[in-house]
């Protein structure tokens, strides 16, 4: 018998032998040994696989039927029998009850027929309750099938003529000893299951539905197997079948067709030492997986974080980050093998949460951690940046369109000092008809004044020619000084922008004269106040940079969660504005001490005093020079820039920040999400339930595992019962560990004696729960 469940399995729990049907228009009168090998017959020759069978016999047992068909055949069968009950004392009609019974029982099948049938024959009429509590008085385990919507007065559901004896009666005959109820075919499974979400409700209703054969001849049998009414998802047993009993999403009604091969990503088997050594025949444990919930559990110490993570770290040790766990679990050796029978490759992507990690999402020390585990998400809202990369762009395009076209204005400019048309020239203010073409190094000036002046050699000493020197000197600085404020105080900037224009609309000559304007200007601007200028477009580069690309910049990502939930991946960017940085950094430049209340001046001040340079160099502070502020405002280099990301979470009409909210919260809030990502890739968790409270494990924690177990393979490790049972856990691995060895041994949950185990180390054992039941009054 295979440990876990590898494929959907057709049972067929409801078939007649030639004791049950004697006529001949049934079997034609058969022995049961013939009866068997022409079943075996039909199995063989059909291509579905059938994994259980049950004979079941009307107040019959057919021994040498069980007998004959366990010596012949490897398919699994239980011990069954059809019953004809009735109800109450006042009942008029029987009803069909079957009672299916633990396969153990066939090992001397001969007492169970002397047992069941010595009581029918007995009793006149045989009671439903009465029949139950001899069973449980004679510690037989058992499993019950009513007949409902089938076979008229005969199925249980025939006297539920009122909405309150139909209460009564789906209250009665629900979850009592984990029964299935049986329907006439697919139209009457469909029929009992909407009868059962109208009186309970489809989330409350977890009775199971099946139709089998009921077979009274070989047709009936063939046809079942060509087109079974359901599959199970559930070990060929009796405990499988109390788990297809207790649990209705073990029955499906299409044939899920599982994947044979998936050579990618899930895991099939492990192989591995129990003591930490080379693998070798005494020292190898191999360990079964199932494609969808696998889950390790035991006792504290016992070795299950370290097999998950012994596990990943064989798949990428990159992910446990851990350096001394990392050099503990690589200590297994350990041979993973995927679904198509070859070795797992080493760079198979996998997702792992090791204990304690969604917590340390947000305990506001691993920022880098939180942005790495939500990376996707948020790259959806890239578009927010944090750094200065995006200004500068704006700031370069800004330079590649500005020319010096700009600077074409019309020399005759009003309050310019400088004046004149086809020469660049500069007038003397107190002989303005006199124009002086300009020369580098002032010698324009030099000459023109040292005409007006006596030429006498004597006059003209070493005092009086650098006294001579430094007043050309002043007069020039004076001059550019002058031009400065001019230009700065009358918007020069829009002036020779509308300049621009009304030479634009000129005549076309005037576009001709464009190069000799431009070199003119230049020359002009180059020599009188080419910094002043520089640092004049440099400021007014930041002023065209718009506020709303500096100010606060939402971007968000949208992820669903369960139901109408939703979380929202927000990126949140806010800059400093160029021009606020700008005077921060000529303030923050000055010495205070030296220039009392500058930080005070409006900020045009500020700005006028940066362009003309030598008010502010007189005050720069000792550790800062000119030149560095300057490349410091260009480059940006300094500025405030911030980027915040958090995740906000829908639940209802109510936004929730989860950053501000308690670690249980943010748990449940972050599994949902993990247990909703629309992803194949294998899903590796230590202890989920951690900091999740008892209600949401078994409400909402285990039911997102139920839902994503079909998409992706789950390996995890867990402390808790409804993780396990109500997760429905394919497979169970249980460890141990004791002072030199590793054990872990592994199966379904319908597997040995798995489901006892895994109580012991969840709940205390059956005893405790029973014990519990009864305080809360089960």
């Amino acid at each position: 018998m295979d440990k876990i469940l590898r494929e959907p399995n057709i049972w067929d729990l409801h078939i007649h032998t030639p004791l049950g049907t004697p006529t001949k228009k049934n079997y034609g009168g058969v022995s049961a040994e013939e009866f068997v090998d022409e079943l075996i017959k039909i199995y063989r020759n059909e291509d579905k696989k059938i994994g259980m069978i049950s004979f079941t016999d009307h107040n019959k047992i057919n021994v040498e039927a069980y007998e004959a068909f366990r010596n012949k055949s490897d398919i699994a069968i239980i011990p069954g029998i059809e019953v004809d009950v009735y109800l109450t004392e006042g009942a008029k009609d029987s009803k069909h009850i079957i009672f299916y019974f633990d396969e153990k029982e066939l090992s001397n099948i001969s007492d169970l027929q002397k047992l069941i049938e010595g009581y029918i024959k007995k009793k006149e009429k045989v009671y439903f309750e009465d029949f139950v509590m001899y069973l449980i008085e004679n510690k037989k385990k058992f499993a019950v099938s009513p007949h409902a919507f089938k076979q008229g007065k005969r199925g249980i559901n025939y006297e539920w003529t009122t909405e309150d004896t139909a209460d009564r009666g789906t209250s009665e005959f629900s979850g009592l000893f984990f029964p299935f109820w049986e329907a006439g075919g697919k139209s009457d499974i469909c029929k009992a299951i909407e009868f059962l979400k109208e009186q309970s409700g489809e989330e409350e209703n977890q009775q199971a539905v099946i139709a089998f054969s009921d077979s009274a001849d070989y047709k009936k049998i063939k046809d079942y197997i060509e087109n079974p009414h359901q599959y199970f998802l559930c070990l060929n047993s009796f405990k499988g079948l109390l788990l297809a009993g207790s649990d209705r999403s073990r029955i499906i009604y299409e044939y899920e067709d599982r994947p044979k091969n998936n050579p990618s990503e899930k895991i099939k088997k492990i192989i591995l030492s129990n003591d930490l050594k080379k693998i070798n025949q005494k020292n190898k444990i191999e360990l079964q997986l199932s494609d969808r919930l696998n889950v390790i559990v035991g006792g504290r110490g016992k070795g299950k974080s370290a097999l998950l993570d012994a596990i990943v770290y064989k798949i990428d040790n990159r992910k446990i980050e851990d350096r001394s766990r990392a050099s503990f679990v690589k200590k297994f050796d350990m041979q993973i093998t995927n679904f198509n029978d070859t070795e797992l490759a080493s760079d198979t992507n996998i997702v792992y949460f090791s204990q304690s990690y969604i917590n340390k999402l947000f305990d506001g020390n691993s920022q880098e951690k939180f942005e790495k585990f939500f990376e996707k998400q948020f790259a959806e809202s890239e578009s927010v940046s944090s750094g200065i990369s995006d200004i500068k762009m704006i700031l370069e395009r800004t330079e590649e369109i500005s020319s010096v076209d700009d600077l074409n204005v019309a020399d005759d400019l009003k309050n310019i000092v400088s004046i004149g048309k086809k020469l660049t020239n500069l007038s003397i203010k107190n002989k303005k008809t006199k124009k002086v073409p300009l020369y580098s190094e002032c010698h324009g000036y030099d000459k023109c004044i040292r005409d007006l002046l006596p030429q006498n050699s004597e006059i003209w000493d070493e005092q009086l020619q650098n006294a001579f020197k430094q007043f050309i000197e002043q007069l020039v600085e004076n001059i550019a000084k002058y031009n400065y404020n001019t230009l700065f105080e009358t918007k020069f900037a829009q002036l020779m922008k509308n300049k621009i224009e009304e030479e634009k609309r000129k005549k076309s000559r005037i576009d001709k004269m464009k190069g000799d304007s431009k070199e003119r200007i230049e020359q002009k601007l180059k020599f009188l106040y080419s910094k002043e200028l520089e640092r004049i477009r440099q400021i007014n580069k930041l002023y065209k940079i718009e506020k709303s690309k500096t100010q606060v910049d939402i971007q968000y990502a949208k992820c669903s969660g369960e139901k109408d939930n939703k979380f929202f991946f927000v990126s949140v960017a806010n800059k400093e504005h160029p021009v606020e940085y700008a005077k921060r950094m000529i303030i923050e430049a000055v010495n205070k001490s030296k220039y009392k209340g500058f930080e005070k001046k409006e900020i045009d001040e500020i700005f006028k005093v940066y362009a003309t340079s030598q008010e502010l160099n007189e005050n720069i502070k000792d550790s800062i020079t000119f030149f560095e502020l300057e490349k410091k405002i260009e480059n940006l280099e300094e500025l405030k820039a911030e980027k915040v990301q958090r995740i906000i979470y829908k639940s209802g009409e109510e936004f929730i920040n989860l950053h501000n909210t308690s670690p249980g919260t943010q748990t449940n809030a972050v599994m949902e999400f993990i247990l909703h990502t629309d992803s194949t890739v294998p899903l590796f968790i230590d202890q989920p339930e951690d900091n999740i409270d008892n209600e949401a494990r078994y409400t909402q924690l285990t039911r997102w595992i139920r839902n994503q177990k079909y998409k992706r393979q789950i390996i995890l490790v867990t402390h808790d019962a409804n993780v396990v049972i109500n997760g429905d856990a394919e497979c169970v691995i249980i460890a141990n560990h004791t002072s030199d060895k590793f054990s872990y041994e592994y199966g379904a949950l319908e597997y040995g004696d798995v489901l006892d185990s895994a109580a012991v180390i969840l709940d205390g054992g059956k005893n405790a729960i029973h014990r519990r039941m009864e305080k809360y009054g089960e």
